[in-house]
């Protein structure tokens, strides 16, 4: 048990698997392969990505630690509760920036 649990912190898991187990049959005789990856084909929610240098402000209450600046750096994705009119996202940049679209 103690090895079983030593190589598991070892282990690298991907979320989402790329790959999916099709099919029950195995190649080893009378063996039946049930397996489904719980994981596999979920959405995900947010993308890692980098953004310039930026001043973040918002009048939404944030849920749990879902925050504008986590999700800014690319560490995890913003929930907040329900907004109402005249609630805000604002981004002051410390350069100017051309943005293109």
């Amino acid at each position: 048990k103690h090895c079983d649990r030593q190589k598991s912190n070892l282990r690298i898991r991907y979320r989402p698997s790329l790959f999916q187990h099709i099919g029950t049959h195995s190649s080893l005789v009378g063996k039946i392969q049930n397996l489904k990856d719980k994981d596999f084909d979920k959405k995900v929610l947010y993308k890692p990505h980098h953004n310039p240098p930026a001043k973040l402000s918002t009048s939404l209450k944030v849920y749990q630690q879902y925050n504008l600046y986590n999700a800014y750096i690319g560490q995890e994705c913003f929930w907040s509760f329900s907004p109402v009119a005249g609630d805000y996202i604002l981004f002051e940049f410390e350069e100017p920036l051309q943005l293109d679209g």
